[in-house]
């Protein structure tokens, strides 16, 4: 009998040490409503070593809780398309203003400037018909884009790699990215997001 109870606790301890042992699950970074179909932006006569910011991108967490936001790395650049800053700020469209503009000013110059480390804390709204809210509950996603050589730069997608209960995640977004070099037009001249 005390055998039998012996190997009894210790199969108990065991399954405790792999149930009890496992970190609770964090939460994740979403889009609102779950779906994000692609989209993109492509912004004509664009120069090398220049900043352009979008902030176009609306984020939240699927469950309360602290996320950090690592990195933000690009899917399929080409000449020279690099992210060189990014931050998240409250989505004012949340509460009735207009959003961010996109511009060249550099993400450290914004006013007010961005927290660091970048960290998200608060859950999707429980629908998109909710009554503009004064507190917005999502943020929007503001990146850096430069370019090292004048050509037509472009992106596929993003990957935002964050940190939550101490467990490294990671949400590829097809957001694609054109920093033309001439005005966007026919043949040679043409750029899109999908190509270059």
């Amino acid at each position: 009998m005390r055998h039998a109870l012996s190997v009894a606790a210790t199969v108990l301890a065991a399954g405790c040490l792999a149930a009890c042992s496992a970190r609770p699950q964090g939460p994740h970074i979403v889009v609102p409503g779950g779906q994000f179909l692609g989209a993109g932006v492509a912004y004509p006569n664009t120069h090398r070593g220049t900043p352009y910011v979008f902030g176009d991108i609306v984020l939240c967490l699927d469950k309360p809780g602290v996320v950090t936001i690592n990195n933000v790395e690009l899917i399929g650049a080409t000449n020279g398309l690099r992210i060189d800053d990014f931050a998240v700020i409250p989505n004012v469209m949340e509460s009735g203003h207009e959003g961010y503009f996109d511009n060249s000013v550099p993400i450290a110059q914004v006013n007010p400037r961005p927290a660091r480390p970048v960290v998200m804390t608060k859950k999707c709204p429980k629908s998109g018909n909710e009554p503009p809210r004064p507190d917005p509950q999502t943020v929007a996603l503001l990146l850096q884009y430069s370019k090292t050589i004048d050509r037509n730069a472009t992106s596929q997608a993003i990957k935002i790699n964050y940190t939550t209960a101490g467990r490294k995640e990671s949400l590829a977004l097809e957001w694609q990215v054109a920093l033309c070099a001439k005005l966007t037009g026919t043949g040679d001249e043409q750029c899109a997001p999908d190509g270059t």
